[in-house]
C-alpha cells in the first residue's frame, strides 16, 4: 500500500537503513512482492509507477538479506509460480537452497501448479549465495512468538516456534501445530503480510444470516 501510493498509507515512513536483514512474515504473493521491492536494484524501479517517496527511501536502503517466513510448508504457501519465478530471476540476487526434506520427493504425484512451483524451488536461482550482493530465502514451518529488542529499543531478532504439519507435510490442506521448540532469527526490520480477516456486515444478524467470527467467513459447504 505504501509503495503503490495508497493515500491511507502515505504517512508511513519505513526506515530501511536500520540493518541489512529484513523479515517478511507471510508467504503469499504480496509477501513475495515486498521481498522483490526490497531486493530490486533501485534504478530498475525508476521506470515504474512506484511513488517517488518510495524510490527515495529505497535508494537509501541497507537491506541485503530478506527472509520470507511462513508457519506451514512449500505445498501450503499461497504464492503463485509467476511471483516466485520473478524473484528467482531478479538481477544480482541469489536464493538460499531449500533442504531436501522440505520438498516432496521426485516420485510424488502433484497437480500441475504445485509441480511447477516445486520445479522452480528445486532449481533455485542462477547465482549462488556467495556470488550475489543480495539474497533471499523461504523459511518454512516457523510461527512468530516475539519481537526482541536491543539496548536501543530497536529490533534485534524475532523468535519463532517450529511447527509440524499434519496429516502430511505435503498435503495441500495440512494444518500446522507448534512443537515447543523456539529459534531466534536475526532481523533489523519486519514486515507483516498475513492477509485479511473478514468482519460481518451489521445487517447479517438482522437477516438471520450466520457468520463464523472465529474464521471470518459465512459457513458454507
Amino acid at each position: 500500500g505504501w509503495y503503490n501510493g495508497l493515500p491511507e498509507y502515505a504517512h508511513l515512513s519505513p526506515d530501511l537503513t536500520l540493518g541489512d536483514t529484513a523479515t517478511v512474515i507471510g508467504q503469499g504473493n504480496v509477501a513475495l512482492d515486498v521481498a522483490r521491492i526490497l531486493l530490486s536494484p533501485v534504478d530498475s524501479l525508476r521506470g515504474t509507477d512506484i511513488t517517488s517517496q518510495a524510490i527515495d527511501t529505497l535508494s537509501k536502503s541497507k537491506v541485503r538479506r530478506v527472509r520470507v517466513v511462513g508457519r506451514r510448508g512449500a505445498m501450503q504457501a499461497a504464492f503463485t509460480i509467476k511471483e516466485v519465478r520473478e524473484l528467482m530471476n531478479l538481477e544480482g540476487v541469489a536464493f538460499h537452497p531449500l533442504p531436501a526434506d522440505q520438498l516432496p520427493p521426485p516420485e510424488a504425484k502433484l497437480l500441475r501448479a504445485p509441480k511447477r512451483i516445486v520445479g522452480v524451488l528445486t532449481k533455485g536461482s542462477s547465482l549462488k549465495v556467495g556470488e550475489a550482493a543480495r539474497s533471499w530465502s523461504l523459511d518454512f514451518n516457523l510461527s512468530p512468538t516475539s519481537f526482541n529488542a536491543d539496548e536501543a529499543a530497536a529490533l534485534k531478532s524475532i523468535s519463532f516456534e517450529k511447527t509440524t504439519l499434519s496429516p502430511d507435510p505435503f498435503y495441500p490442506q495440512a494444518r500446522a501445530s507448534g512443537t515447543g521448540e523456539i529459534v531466534d532469527l536475526e532481523s533489523q526490520l519486519a514486515f507483516r503480510s498475513i492477509g485479511y480477516k473478514s468482519e460481518p456486515l451489521p445487517q447479517l444478524h438482522e437477516l438471520g444470516i450466520p457468520f463464523d467470527s472465529a474464521q471470518g467467513i459465512i459457513p458454507n459447504d
